[in-house]
C-alpha cells in the first residue's frame, strides 16, 4: 500500500489537475490489471482507495478550486 499511497500524493502533485481514480492509479503503479481484478482480495487497499478517488463532481470541484488558485485575477468577459 505504500505504493499506492506515494502515486496518489504524486498525481496530486501534478501541475494539470488529474481526476483521482482506480485505473489512473493502477496504471502509475503498473499494476492496472491486479487493482482491477482483484481488488476484493486486497481489503486494506481498496478502503484506502474509497477514501482516496474522486467521485466526477469532486473533480470538477477540485479542478474549479485549483483554477481559481492558479488564476486569482481572472474574470470572465
Amino acid at each position: 500500500m505504500p505504493v499506492i499511497n506515494k502515486a496518489v500524493h504524486q498525481l496530486l502533485q501534478e501541475k494539470k489537475t488529474i481526476h483521482i481514480n482506480v485505473s489512473r492509479i493502477g496504471k502509475k503503479i503498473r499494476r492496472l490489471a491486479l487493482l482491477e481484478r482483484h481488488l476484493n482480495k486486497l481489503p486494506k487497499t481498496s478502503d484506502y482507495l474509497n477514501e482516496v478517488v474522486e467521485t466526477k463532481e469532486q473533480f470538477q470541484i477540485h479542478r474549479v478550486w485549483c483554477e481559481k488558485i492558479t488564476f486569482p485575477d481572472y474574470k470572465n468577459p
